[in-house]
């Protein structure tokens, strides 16, 4: 093994202690997900098997999402039977490279495989792991899904959350199903090339994929449609990606760059909503709550985006769409 940081010496020892705690407790979780998929996984097919297809041509969003959900149980079953149990092969046998480095009160740990590399982060007792995998095979679907009129607003309200622009394409990273079918549905048509390029692994040993979408950009983005949030769609979509939907609250969070101006388009739109910067979010409740369900949800119905968001069941419309009929 070796290990490259940059402790004080007088350190060193309780370090190098809290270093192996660290990992005896990562190696217990990844032994807890095998624990808890593996029962389910027996004689399943591996990820990017022989017989695994990477080229799919789909023309609904029902069959998007059914290929969406077997990518990622797929991620799944490979990180689960083959991925974990090398890992722990390796840590078992110290057969590893591993570097550490501080920073704050954060210990991060990096192990590099021949397969993947795990990161691991430790704050005030708590484990946060990824795995990262290494030359994984890119699927392409080329969607023949038709647009909407509405997919251009619906996008500025990806983009500004979770979306990004890269020279002529776009892209989306997510580890949420439902963000990742509409990502690709409200940029149809088009073709898509999708990898899962790392797995989180919580506390608990559940594993979540990160799912990593490029495709060419199709729409046109000005300085003025990223400045400013000027209808429902936008507005719902951005919310989907950096907001929440709670009990008799829907909070927007933004950066301070953007946060006054955000909360005055809601001003003179007719909300009244409360602020609160140190936290960046701005908060819509009682009445403004309402009415601004009102109005999201018949803008989405109209469009006809409100068939995948039931198919998906996003509970950030489901909630919204219950405030919307409260009296």
């Amino acid at each position: 093994r070796r290990l490259s940081s940059s402790y004080p010496s007088s350190l060193h020892e309780h370090r190098l202690a809290s270093r192996e705690t660290i990992l005896e407790k990562a190696k217990n979780i990844l032994k807890e997900s095998l624990r808890i998929y593996r029962n389910n996984l027996k004689n399943r097919t591996f990820l990017y098997g022989e017989n695994f297809k990477t080229k799919y041509v789909i023309k609904s969003y029902s069959a998007l999402a059914n290929i969406i959900h077997n990518i990622i149980n797929e991620s799944i079953r490979y990180t689960v039977n083959s991925i974990i149990p090398h890992i722990l092969n390796l840590l078992r046998q110290g057969n590893y490279n591993l570097y550490v480095k501080t920073c704050m009160k954060t210990i991060n740990f990096k192990i590099n495989a021949d397969r993947c590399i795990l990161r691991i982060g430790y704050f005030d007792g708590n484990i946060i792991m990824d795995i990262h995998f290494k030359n994984l095979k890119t699927i392409k679907i080329k969607s023949e899904i038709s647009a909407k009129p509405c997919n251009y607003e619906a996008f500025i309200g990806f983009l500004l959350s979770d979306g990004a622009i890269k020279g002529k394409n776009i892209r989306m990273h997510t580890t949420k199903h439902w963000q990742a079918v509409l990502w690709i549905l409200i940029n149809s048509p088009n073709v898509f090339s999708l990898r899962v390029d790392s797995v989180t692994v919580s506390t608990k040993g559940e594993l979540r994929p990160a799912l990593n979408i490029s495709s060419p950009r199709i729409f046109e983005v000005t300085t003025k449609s990223l400045l400013l949030l000027n209808n429902p769609i936008s507005w719902f979509f951005y919310i989907l990606g950096d907001g929440s939907v709670g009990y008799r609250k829907i909070e927007i969070s933004c950066s301070l760059n953007y946060f006054e101006k955000l909360a005055n388009k809601l001003k003179a739109l007719g909300y009244k909503p409360k602020l609160r910067p140190e936290k960046r979010l701005i908060v819509l409740t009682g009445n403004s709550m309402r009415k601004f369900s009102e109005w999201i949800v018949a803008n989405v119905i109209k469009c006809g985006l409100n068939e995948p968001l039931e198919h998906l069941k996003v509970s950030k419309w489901l909630e919204m769409k219950h405030y919307a009929m409260m009296r």
